[in-house]
């Protein structure tokens, strides 16, 4: 558990039952043309994902219409330098999922059947060595990441419902949201309102505290991964950064998870322990500038 005096819980407000009513509005706006099938959930960037991923699909993905287990991929949701992630079908629940799966570009590629994934082990023999080494250490730590998760039971948290897995890689279940990151709402020079703010904070707070109880960060807060859930307009936290970061230290052919104008200094050095709640409250606090 991971001790840290949190800011005072703000006044509770009855009525916020859907969100403020200025955010209410402009999220009922936006939402009609933006899903989270347009939200690239392993990078730091919103990529046109959804209907145009039907036709341009990214290198080295899953085809449509693969069935995984018993997930049938639909689309692709975004893709980055640690994975990609798919809007998926339960064909068991019969319900749309979020499915993540572990493919770190640079140490890893996909086998000529579409489906299998190897770590590569082109080049030399330190090369070789490495490249395996840091695939399977890369791999735990998304399955640990998957597990702590898991544990995480809070509306406000994008839910892990099972990992597992296959085709020599990994995989995340997640609970598929429609909405949009806040990102997209401050896109257009657009800022938020004191009572915004406050009901933002009342959502992601209680959030981010029932995480690091767990002994876990969150990492990568940032506008583009405070999403603004369709059917209540509520804040929930996605895409976590904690595993990719890990990843990012252990290979130098790796970006470093740091987003300027988000990331406190001590992401930007290797030492992990420096690294706190106060990582995710300050850079919860540059968002709060933000908007």
């Amino acid at each position: 558990m991971i001790d840290i005096a949190y800011p005072v819980a703000l006044a509770k407000n009855p009525d916020r039952r859907a969100g403020p009513p200025s955010l209410r509005h402009r999220a009922k706006e936006k939402c009609a043309g933006l899903r989270m099938d347009m939200i690239d959930t392993t990078s730091s960037t919103i990529v046109p994902t959804g209907r145009l991923a039907e036709r341009s699909l990214p290198i080295n993905t899953l085809w449509p219409g693969h069935l995984l287990d018993e997930y049938l991929i639909d689309c692709v949701l975004g893709a980055g330098g640690f994975g990609v992630t798919y809007k998926a079908w339960d064909t068991l629940l019969e319900t749309w999922v979020a499915l993540k799966e572990y493919f770190p570009l640079g140490w890893s590629f996909r086998d000529g059947d579409g489906v299998t994934v190897y770590p590569n082990t082109q080049g030399g023999s330190r090369a070789i060595d490495d490249n395996l080494s840091n695939y399977l250490w890369g791999l735990e730590r998304f399955l640990e990441e998957a597990r702590v998760l898991a544990r995480v039971q809070h509306p406000y948290v994008v839910r892990v419902k099972r990992y597992f897995r296959a085709h020599g890689t990994a995989y995340i279940v997640m609970d598929y949201e429609e909405g949009q990151p806040l990102s997209a709402v401050l896109g257009e020079g657009e800022t938020l309102d004191e009572a915004e703010v406050r009901g933002l904070l009342e959502d992601v707070l209680p959030a981010l505290r029932t995480v690091h109880e767990q002994g876990f960060l969150h990492r990568d807060i940032k506008p583009s991964n405070l999403y603004i859930r369709a059917h209540d307009h509520r804040v929930i936290l996605i895409d976590f950064g904690a595993a990719r970061e890990a990843v990012s230290q252990q290979g130098r052919s790796m970006t470093s998870l740091v987003t300027p104008g988000y990331s406190p200094p001590e992401q930007y050095t290797t030492r992990s322990e420096r690294y706190g709640a106060w990582t995710d409250l300050y850079a919860l606090g540059r968002c709060c500038i933000a908007a």
